[in-house]
């Protein structure tokens, strides 16, 4: 008995390289958010807005032990590529070789750079 064109569609591998295109938009898109955020805040978006939305950012990062668009993107080339090792945090990275004092150590670090250069700047 013949195949029918059902059968035949289950046996064509998926295109899954969309997920691939995604995750590098996510990424592209990440990255200016990211610089805006820092450049804003260091320069002219203080006060309680900036203070709320660098709060909610920090918590959200320290719950997920990263950056959640990381993350995403991670997630999406894992969909393309099953053999993809996400690497979506050095915080984790560190956190996992080296034990908590590392991840809480790279927190406290990127902290002080922050406040730096709000000092330098401001």
């Amino acid at each position: 008995m013949g195949t029918t064109a059902r059968d035949r569609a289950r046996q064509r591998p998926k295109n899954t390289e969309r997920y691939t295109y995604i995750a590098n938009f996510v990424d592209i898109v990440h990255m200016p958010l990211v610089i805006g955020l820092i450049v804003m805040g260091a320069t002219a978006w203080n006060g309680p807005v900036f203070v709320t939305v660098l709060t909610i950012v920090i918590i959200v990062q320290v719950a997920l032990l990263g950056c959640p668009c990381m993350a995403i993107s991670g997630w999406l080339r894992k969909q393309h590529d099953p053999d993809y090792e996400p690497r979506w945090s050095v915080t984790v990275w560190l956190y996992q070789n080296y034990g908590p004092a590392a991840g809480i150590a790279v927190f406290v670090f990127f902290l002080l750079a922050a406040l730096g250069v709000r000092a330098l700047i401001v």
